[in-house]
């Protein structure tokens, strides 16, 4: 029984290590696109106003107020997308999700490492993971392509152990050595 509570853990730790992964990966485009419209919001303006008086009164003024135009507009839709496609929100619940996944996995790595667990202390640990669960894949991390998910898992593979790796449990491939293969689980070449 104790040997199935702690493969248990583990899984979850996998599960919770993948999911930070993931988690990164759109943090990492969302906060591209955030920085963006940052760029933009701060540079238009300096793109119009400087040349704008420079060039005041010069032929060059109704080339300056073109470029203006276009710029502006440029600006109101990438403003538009941030706002309709929620991407600071998206950010900040990923960076949650993210940090409640750590969580996860550090809390499954110490409950594997003790001795006698309480089925108390189990019983609550399993009720928040499946909370988080839920948020993860019914909301943040639905519609995650297979290849991303393989990734995601070998990277959790490779640091499930604070000192070690584990390998695949369905091909038995180490993480650390990936060539595209038929696993289904991970993506790689089964080892021989």
């Amino acid at each position: 029984m104790e040997n199935t509570i702690k493969e248990r853990l583990i899984k979850t730790r996998l599960n919770a290590l993948q999911a930070i992964f993931l988690h990164q990966k759109q943090i990492g485009k969302l906060r591209i696109k955030n920085q963006l419209v940052d760029i933009l919001a701060i540079g238009v303006p300096v793109l119009y106003f400087v040349p704008r008086y420079l060039f005041k009164g010069t032929n060059y003024s109704s080339i300056i107020e073109i470029i203006w135009e276009a710029l502006a507009t440029l600006l109101l839709l990438v403003v538009i997308f941030q706002l309709v496609f929620k991407w600071k929100e998206k950010e900040i619940d990923h960076s949650t999700m993210a940090h409640r996944n750590r969580d996860i996995a550090e809390e499954a790595l110490k409950l594997s490492e003790k001795q006698n667990l309480s089925v108390d202390v189990i019983e609550q640990f399993y009720k928040r993971v499946q909370e988080y669960d839920t948020l993860d894949n019914d909301k943040l991390l639905i519609g995650t392509k297979k290849k991303q998910d393989q990734e995601a898992f070998r990277h959790a593979l490779q640091h499930v152990f604070p000192n070690g790796t584990k390998p695949c449990p369905k091909c038995d491939a180490d993480p650390w050595k990936f060539t595209s293969g038929s696993c289904e689980l991970c993506g790689n070449t089964p080892a021989s």
